[in-house]
């Protein structure tokens, strides 16, 4: 079951993040693959990471039309408040990847945080 990201109202994709997904890296990076689903059913997941001490999202794969997995050829830190495609992301750092400038203290905060 996904855990729904709060996004604005003006989104018209749905996201979810995959709780048995999540991890916290020992430096402090928070990993989660991410769904999104489009009014026309459309689904497509990203593999990322969250470094919340910098700020930053790293996408390391995404799935393809059929199901597959591709890794990204040059995965590569960007800022999460940049005019990405999506800001998924940094709507998933404020809802509860990060304590600040912190990764949560613990999986299962994430997944707490996420519920309420």
């Amino acid at each position: 079951m996904l855990l729904p990201l709060d996004m604005p109202p003006f989104v018209s994709l749905k996201f979810g993040v995959d709780p048995a997904t999540l991890s916290i890296t020992p430096d402090g990076i928070v990993r989660y693959v991410v769904v999104a689903r489009s009014a026309g059913s459309a689904v497509t997941a990203f593999y990322e990471g969250i470094l919340c001490a910098r700020g930053e999202v790293k996408r390391y794969a995404h799935t393809l039309s059929d199901g597959s997995w591709r890794a990204d050829a040059k995965p590569a830190w960007r800022a999460l408040n940049d005019n990405q495609p999506s800001r998924h992301a940094l709507v998933f750092a404020r809802q509860g990847a990060c304590d600040g400038a912190t990764a949560a203290s613990s999986v299962a905060d994430i997944v707490r945080a996420l519920k309420k």
